[in-house]
């Protein structure tokens, strides 16, 4: 691991443009980021995928700055949605997103499950399982296609997206089930931490190589307060290093804090900058 592989996911300026991002992060003192669904919201607005994912990866690469990892929709898009209509069209939005962070050079792209309408319309976990499952494999073309990974994410929580989807073994069996190899895993150490499912260190060393991507964050057992370690003291973060280390986790150590935000500029700047530093000192030291 090396200091390169430090990140912020990039929501934590979600009010700047994309470019304006990249020179914040630089400033201070990163050279990557986990872009975010509203940034690549706004760079599509631009233009097409290839053309204005073209653009932007030819201004980060003259920035030395890079994307190794995304976020995909999940706000707006449900890959369990109920309404074949609507998961027609959330399914061709999430295929254009996963050629925008292509040709960006994402490696692992972060995903959702989905299916909150679905259970409110009082949909079985197996119907939901099910669609989500057409859904998967679909993407998982368009992925290979690309010669990219989509990381499926942990949750937490009664009736909180596709069920269930909270330990290393849900996630894994859910892969298996898939029958693709453009999945992975996500490990989002606060949602971890709130589902209780299992340690962080059995989760990473369960997951081996199919861990592909992280988000760092802590909370104080109660919600998703997406913080800064150490803030809630819900992750060992300890064991968890060793594990990744272990393993030969070589993805990014992200960090998803925007709970960290609701300051003034130069101090969430500083938060920033604290969070490289935490990086260095918890994963790299």
């Amino acid at each position: 691991m090396n200091t390169e592989m430090l990140s912020v996911w990039s929501s934590m300026f979600m009010e700047l443009s994309p470019e304006e991002a990249v020179e914040t992060f630089l400033r201070c003192g990163l050279a990557a980021t986990e872009l975010s669904y509203e940034h690549a919201a706004v760079l599509l607005k631009r233009g097409s995928a290839a053309g204005a994912g073209s653009e932007f990866r030819s201004y980060i690469d003259n920035r030395g700055f890079s994307i190794p990892q995304a976020h995909l929709d999940f706000v707006t898009c449900d890959p369990a949605d109920p309404d074949p209509a609507a998961r027609r069209h959330h399914i061709d939005s999430l295929k254009e997103q996963i050629e925008l962070f292509a040709v960006l050079g994402v490696r692992a792209m972060v995903l959702h499950s989905g299916g909150r309408k679905a259970r409110a319309a009082g949909w079985t976990a197996e119907q939901t399982q099910a669609v989500a499952l057409e859904s998967f494999r679909e993407l998982g073309e368009q992925a290979a296609k690309f010669g990219v990974t989509i990381c499926l994410e942990n949750m937490y929580g009664e009736n909180y997206e596709l069920q269930p989807a909270y330990s290393s073994a849900d996630l894994l069996r859910i892969i298996d089930r898939i029958g693709s190899p453009q999945f992975g895993i996500c490990l989002d150490t606060g949602h971890l931490a709130l589902s209780k499912a299992e340690p962080h260190d059995v989760f990473i060393r369960n997951c081996g190589k199919t861990l592909k991507a992280l988000h760092i964050a802590d909370n104080f057992g109660v919600k998703d307060d997406h913080r800064l370690p150490y803030i809630g003291n819900s992750v060992d973060w300890v064991k968890t290093a060793a594990a990744l280390r272990e393993t030969g986790y070589d993805g990014l150590i992200n960090f998803e804090i925007p709970g960290e935000r609701g300051c003034p500029r130069p101090v969430l700047e500083d938060k920033t900058r604290f969070a490289r530093k935490l990086g260095e000192t918890i994963f790299l030291g």
